[in-house]
């Protein structure tokens, strides 16, 4: 099996059109085709529904893309890596971060260390869910990994047994509401049954949604003023690595950490 035919694959997904995806890839539409059967038979499954249109996915092919795209995730991030020691640099540090940390804290927090110049934002992480960190922690397609952690007991389905982890800053969830022509609060906590409030929901799959749900659960029900700071999630940013992932930027980085830790 060849690297191409999973980047064919990818691109037959993203357009669910033989010619189209031929076109992407540089190549006459038979030649695709016969590497979208061949892809097929190595696999020995049908990958694509070819009696729709626009053409589909098998519930095969859905889980196979996924694979493709980790696949061809960490070729290229390895012959990036591999180009830039064949080039005499010294290799780049991979963190992954949400987006809200990536304006501020981690430009700040890196300005501690010294290590603005060899630490490299994965930007491909910015829209991921907690348990994505973990996975691509443990494929190598990052070096490191930023969350939100809830400080406070709660029940999440993510195994983190063979990362390690420091504590580099603390956050709060805060419950906020816009303002009506009166500056008052359009909408107060808890509501209730007859008059429910509107929020912005998390992800079910999310490290934030599973906090805000457990902290919830544990608040007493004889509320008389919402909002205070009892609604607040207090949260840990923790910077995780892979236990089995080494090479000497990232083993010299984690071990220069204390000296720098101010929370």
């Amino acid at each position: 099996m060849e690297i191409r035919w999973l980047e064919d694959f990818i691109a037959l997904a993203r357009t669910r059109h033989f010619s189209r995806a031929a076109d992407e890839q540089n190549v006459t539409q038979p030649t695709f085709s016969r590497r979208i059967k061949l892809l097929e038979e190595e696999m020995g499954v049908t990958l694509v529904n070819r009696q729709t249109l626009p053409l589909s996915l098998t519930p095969a092919g859905d889980e196979f893309l996924l694979l493709c795209e980790q696949v061809t995730d960490r070729v290229r991030l390895t012959r990036y890596r591999v180009q830039e020691i064949s080039a005499g640099q010294k290799r780049r540090i991979m963190v992954a971060a949400p987006q809200s940390l990536l304006g501020q804290f981690l430009p700040e927090w890196l300005a501690t260390t010294g290590w603005q110049a060899r630490v490299q934002p994965y930007l491909r992480a910015t829209g991921w869910v907690a348990s994505d960190y973990f996975q691509a922690l443990q494929h190598g397609e990052c070096d490191l990994a930023i969350c939100y952690w809830p400080m406070g007991r709660c029940d999440l389905d993510i195994d983190t047994s063979s990362c390690t982890y420091r504590v580099i800053g603390h956050e709060r969830l805060i419950p906020v509401t816009g303002v009506d022509d009166h500056s008052a609060p359009r909408a107060l906590l808890p509501g209730s049954r007859q008059q429910p409030l509107p929020w912005l929901a998390y992800p079910q799959r999310g490290l934030l949604g599973s906090a805000v749900t457990a902290h919830l659960a544990r608040l007493p029900q004889s509320l008389v003023r919402a909002g205070d700071s009892r609604w607040d999630v207090p949260m840990e940013l923790r910077l995780y690595r892979h236990q089995s992932q080494h090479h000497g930027e990232l083993d010299a980085f984690w071990s220069e950490l204390p000296h720098f830790r101010t929370y």
